[in-house]
């Protein structure tokens, strides 16, 4: 495949070859191979490299530096606070470009990625996003709130697995059996994936609310357009958990209530890191 002499088309890594053939046929194969850190290698110029936490089955964390990677299943604006950090010295941080990027002018920044569905087929993601001056010098507070979003998300799983184990009596035993699952997160999403899958497509929908957050920072609308935000989450959750939990019999009403009991608590609020950081 031939790249087009731009900017952006010098710093797109070649991961596979296409070769078109009369406009009717097209030969595809892998292209360049990029080594991992595992490898000995640095991330290419283009990558974006965070420090991931992980627990084993002993409930001890270890700390590893790994590269953000397209997921179709997670929207890219979930993850442009990573992508737009500036790369420190030690290699952490968003593309290298992004150290050209201007601080008092807004500008387009174009992701794109390549994952694999299954080892057969190639799914291309992108999305261009404009990044004001705000934005760009309020991205701890953009993650803060997505962040949230994602915690509002836990919290509707947690209501749905409430909701399954009072309706399933097998639900338990699938889990913490002597057989248990060893993809138990596996299992889980694809349960609550009715709830979850509304939830994310109103969230895309209601996502300018967040960004009228973000660009209100610093005057008199930021409380409001703050609570609109996060009102419009809890709001949402609500609705997907409804979507996906029926009550038409007396066992479904029981379980509903306990799952709707879970994702209402007040007691199980939690604050995200950066409010953490301005409660120190």
């Amino acid at each position: 495949m031939r790249l087009p002499w731009t900017y952006l088309g010098r710093l797109v890594p070649i991961s596979r070859w296409v070769r078109l053939i009369d406009g009717t046929k097209m030969y595809c194969c892998n292209g360049f191979k990029y080594d991992t850190f595992k490898d000995g290698f640095p991330a290419e110029p283009t990558a974006t490299v965070r420090v991931v936490t992980k627990k084993n089955e002993k409930g001890v964390e270890t700390q590893d530096r790994a590269v953000v990677g397209g997921n179709p299943e997670k929207a890219l604006w979930r993850e442009l606070s990573a992508l737009l950090l500036h790369r420190s010295l030690f290699g952490l941080g968003g593309p290298m470009a992004m150290e050209n990027a201007p601080d008092q002018a807004g500008f387009d920044f174009q992701v794109c990625a390549m994952t694999r569905d299954q080892a057969s087929m190639d799914i291309a993601l992108e999305s261009v996003f404009h990044i004001t001056p705000i934005l760009h010098r309020h991205l701890l507070i953009y993650r803060s709130e997505v962040e949230r979003a994602e915690y509002v998300a836990h919290r509707l799983g947690w209501a749905v697995e409430e909701y399954r184990k009072e309706i399933d009596d097998d639900w338990q035993k699938v889990l913490s059996g002597k057989k248990r699952v060893k993809n138990t997160w596996e299992l889980k999403n694809k349960l609550h994936s009715i709830a979850t899958t509304h939830y994310w497509t109103a969230i895309e929908k209601n996502l300018p609310l967040l960004m009228r957050h973000i660009e209100a920072l610093g005057t008199d609308q930021a409380i409001s357009s703050r609570d609109a935000w996060r009102k419009m989450l809890y709001r949402t959750a609500r609705d997907a958990y409804q979507v996906a939990c029926g009550k038409e019999t007396p066992r479904q009403i029981r379980a509903f209530a306990k799952g709707w009991d879970r994702l209402t608590a007040k007691k199980d609020e939690k604050k995200t890191s950066n409010e953490k950081k301005e409660a120190t």
